[in-house]
């Protein structure tokens, strides 16, 4: 019963990362921590110290808020959503499927931005720690939010709350 499960979600699993691939989160990503690690660089090295942990936590962890939001609107819009509840697939699955497929984006930013910035000298343990429960508690919230929302402009509309109290 167990190895069924752990199929399925292994492909769910490579279906989300694929469909991050092909729409260019990978390419955006790469392109905006070449610009961080250049803005971060540009610093003296006591105020990047403190720079960069508010960086990491803005920046990483949102990743998976904002791109949750624009996959599930996406496959709404699509219509995958209703195709792939009539296939033994969980919800749970499917979710989980989400949450780690940003989380790995998340970390991948996360620890290249860092090591470009700081070479070896931080804790990988803490980094791992911090950037992949910030990421599962926003990209939780951002499903929260976009479940609710028809298209792209009522999400955004629904984060204004969340983006003032953060």
């Amino acid at each position: 019963m167990i190895v069924p499960r752990i199929t399925r979600f292994a492909g769910v699993l490579k279906a989300d990362l694929l469909f991050q691939v092909r729409h260019g989160f990978y390419i955006l990503y790469l392109f905006l921590s070449a610009f961080y690690i250049f803005i971060l660089n540009s610093v003296p090295e006591i105020l990047r110290k403190h720079l960069l942990p508010e960086l990491l936590f803005i920046e990483v962890t949102l990743i998976g808020y904002i791109f949750v939001a624009g996959i599930l609107l996406l496959e709404k819009d699509q219509k995958l959503i209703e195709c792939l509840f009539v296939t033994p697939l969980s919800i749970y699955e499917y979710l989980i499927s989400k949450l780690v497929s940003l989380a790995l984006l998340s970390l991948i930013v996360g620890f290249g931005i860092t090591f470009a910035v700081m070479g070896l000298s931080f804790y990988a343990l803490y980094l791992a720690c911090g950037v992949f429960l910030g990421s599962l508690c926003y990209t939780l919230l951002g499903i929260s939010l976009a479940v609710r929302a028809k298209r792209l402009n009522g999400f955004i509309l629904l984060s204004f709350p969340v983006i003032t109290v953060a």
